[in-house]
């Protein structure tokens, strides 16, 4: 359930963070000051937090070679 008060993060409302960024996330290689200000974020930010899921249920390999064929 989201808070009444918007956590407000480094990246705002309006940017979201990179998706390499996310995946480190997704990995744990995060430092902690960055790893909190993304959990800050994913509070308030439904689209960070799908493809968060999202990438935690694909296979990097896979979607590499995916995204691959796609810009072909």
């Amino acid at each position: 359930m989201r808070n009444d008060k918007l956590q407000i993060s480094e990246w705002g409302l309006e940017e979201h963070p990179s998706t390499e960024l996310l995946r480190q996330y997704e990995e744990g290689s995060l430092p902690a000051a960055t790893n909190y200000e993304l959990e800050k974020h994913l509070l308030d930010c439904e689209m960070c937090e799908d493809i968060l899921t999202g990438m935690s249920l694909a296979d990097r390999d896979r979607t590499s070679r995916a995204r691959y064929r796609i810009w072909q």
